[in-house]
């Protein structure tokens, strides 16, 4: 089963050479060009992660990041322009991680997996682990 990848992002070559990247290494990309519809689609398709632009027009991505936390737990990742210190700051508190463009296309894909894991070991059961072998 693939996860589902929701890419918020204006910048339409942006947001399809996301799409084409996450297709690439696996993924089904969910795509939206503004913030409204990308919110629509995270209630719709409770993707497994988003990438989320920043600069955004109508609604920034600081906003649109709370929103999404009050759908559900799903990882964000910050793709963004914006890379002084305090945007990063406030990125990785927000989000849960913060990449900045340009960016190299395979540390972005790594950063998905790495996050999407994170999620998955988050949420397994933490009777399984605990567990003893019986006798």
């Amino acid at each position: 089963m693939s996860h589902k990848i929701l890419v918020i992002e204006d910048d339409f070559e942006m947001l399809s050479f996301l799409g084409i990247l996450l297709h690439t290494a696996g993924f089904e990309a969910l795509q939206a060009s503004t913030a409204a519809e990308g919110l629509k689609l995270a209630r719709q398709m409770q993707p497994s992660l988003v990438l989320l632009d920043i600069m955004m027009p109508e609604m920034d991505g600081w906003e649109v990041c709370e929103r999404l936390r009050q759908i559900g737990p799903m990882p964000i990742i910050f793709v963004t322009a914006l890379r002084d210190a305090q945007n990063r700051s406030k990125g990785m508190v927000l989000g849960d991680d913060y990449i900045v463009k340009p960016f190299d296309p395979r540390e972005l894909i790594q950063r998905v997996r790495d996050q999407i894991e994170r999620g998955v070991s988050a949420h397994a059961s933490p009777d399984s682990a605990a567990q003893e072998p019986k006798s």
